[in-house]
């Protein structure tokens, strides 16, 4: 969200960060939704990486920091 989503990228300098922009109405974004879920749920990745998901139509503004989301 927008309150926290400068503290995510704070801590980029101490690991990485992937950051997802969706839309509920993508149809891509849907079909990548179950591997994201897979994905961010491993184990191995706990501690080690920081996945955070953007709904670019609760959150236009921020979304429009990223060019080429799906906003």
């Amino acid at each position: 969200s927008s309150s926290n989503y400068k503290a995510v990228l704070d801590n980029t300098r101490r690991i990485p960060v992937f950051i997802k922009v969706w839309s509920p109405t993508c149809v891509h974004c849907k079909a990548f939704a179950p591997l994201w879920e897979n994905i961010t749920n491993r184990p191995e990745f706990q501690g080690k990486v920081i996945f955070a998901d953007i709904n670019s139509m609760a959150h236009y503004f921020l979304c429009k920091r990223f060019p080429g989301s799906a906003t």
